[in-house]
């Protein structure tokens, strides 16, 4: 009679206990985090959510998101590929003091898309933090509904070369330089951003467009700053917005061009300033007035 050669063997018992972590751990399309979650042993699933947006990220898909179960803090995060964060619904906030808050660094070739969707964020650098949003590399950022408070650098720094940045209902405030700071590197920069419906409040800058930078803001307040609106060698549209309480409120210097349409500028030191071959068109629909010094545009053209 023959015997079963099948018997018990330890080793393929301690391989499918060793492998279970890693199935456990596989990439999935939505991920969750929670103010009580556990990235140390969590799958990051809706009953097992993680703690940290970064901890979630390690477990999210290229393209996948992440949400929040309940409120929390969920730390600084670094994003390396295609991602949603929505926060929305949530007390979702991180603080990020001595740091950047989100950085964004897509490099992958195979990931396509290189986009990132941010939405529902508080970010609080607690004064000592470096940027509230930093943009290294990317072809598409999209920042929505996000208040940014309390950085060293900038409240968003966009410094891709080639990246299209779409900010909205957004707040940025008492932030050292520039509430929003666009300048690309490379030597043949294109970045472009738009901005809707953002309040730029106390900094140094409120928006500065840098250098083969172009950047659109429409309905936004720009409001205690040193400079209100600068552009240097780049170009920014202006539509419906306020500028007040600034020391200049608008500055076109070094060959920059900065357009202005039904903008308001009011109560400043200095109004409309322009140096070195900069250049303030205005569409004949804006109000300056009540300034210590006014200033006039370079030119103005009839709209159309």
């Amino acid at each position: 009679m023959h015997k079963s050669k099948i018997g018990f063997n330890p080793s393929v018992v301690v391989i499918v206990i060793l492998a279970i972590p890693l199935l456990i751990r596989a990439e999935t399309n939505r991920t969750w985090v929670s103010g009580v979650g556990d990235d140390a042993s969590s799958s990051c699933s809706r009953t097992a959510p993680c703690k940290t947006f970064q901890g979630a990220l390690a477990q999210t898909s290229t393209g996948g998101e992440i949400n929040c179960v309940d409120s929390g803090g969920f730390g600084p995060v670094t994003i390396n590929k295609s991602v949603t964060i929505d926060g929305a619904g949530c007390s979702a906030s991180m603080i990020a003091a001595g740091t950047n808050g989100i950085s964004i660094n897509i490099t992958a070739a195979g990931d396509l898309a290189k986009t990132v969707r941010l939405r529902g964020l508080s970010i609080n650098g607690k004064s000592t933090g470096t940027n509230g949003i930093r943009v290294v590399a990317a072809l598409r950022v999209f920042i929505e509904e996000i208040v940014i408070d309390g950085f060293q650098n900038h409240g968003l720094q966009v410094e891709a070369s080639a990246v299209t940045v779409f900010v909205k209902d957004t707040t940025i405030r008492n932030v050292s330089k520039s509430g929003i700071n666009v300048e690309p590197s490379g030597n043949s920069p294109s970045a472009a951003l738009w901005i809707e419906r953002a309040s730029l409040l106390n900094s140094f800058n409120g928006l500065f467009v840098g250098k083969g930078a172009h950047a659109t803001i429409r309905d936004s307040d720009i409001i205690f700053h040193k400079n209100g609106a600068v552009a240097e060698k780049g170009e920014l549209t202006m539509v419906n917005c306020l500028l007040t309480e600034n020391t200049t409120a608008v500055n076109a210097r070094n060959e920059s061009t900065i357009r202005l349409s039904f903008v308001t500028v009011i109560n400043n030191e200095s109004g409309l300033v322009s140096d070195n071959k900069g250049k303030i068109i205005s569409f004949k629909n804006n109000v300056v007035h009540g300034n210590g010094t006014d200033g006039a545009p370079t030119s103005s053209l009839s709209p159309i």
